[in-house]
């Protein structure tokens, strides 16, 4: 493509035109890495916030043993996790999901 325009124009019209093109795609690439670099430190300061969120929020959950038997402590410290905390399970049960999902569109099917 270059060869081509450079056979339509002048010598100097060519370089100006390079010159131009160059310049633009440098600042395109300034912009971009500006960007992303903003983006990093907005994520990188929202980790921050996040972290020292949940630090905070497992030292205000405090658990109270009402047992007479007492709690061990690997619950313990599962219990200090706080309400919302909750494990994500290993294994996803795609057929169960499927087979109840399949039930209930026949049903479904049925009222309509």
């Amino acid at each position: 493509m270059n060869n081509k325009l450079q056979e339509m124009m002048s010598p100097e019209d060519f370089k100006t035109i390079k010159k131009i093109t160059e310049k633009s795609k440098e600042n395109k690439f300034q912009a971009e890495k500006r960007r992303l670099k903003e983006k990093f430190e907005k994520l990188t300061r929202n980790k921050n916030v996040t972290t020292e969120r949940t630090r905070q929020t497992k030292i205000t959950h405090e658990v109270i043993d009402l047992t007479k038997d007492g709690i061990d402590e690997d619950v313990k410290a599962y219990l200090k996790l706080g309400p919302n905390f909750s494990e994500t399970p290993k294994v996803l049960p795609y057929e169960r999901i499927i087979i109840e999902t399949e039930k209930m569109c026949k049903i479904i099917e049925k009222e309509t």
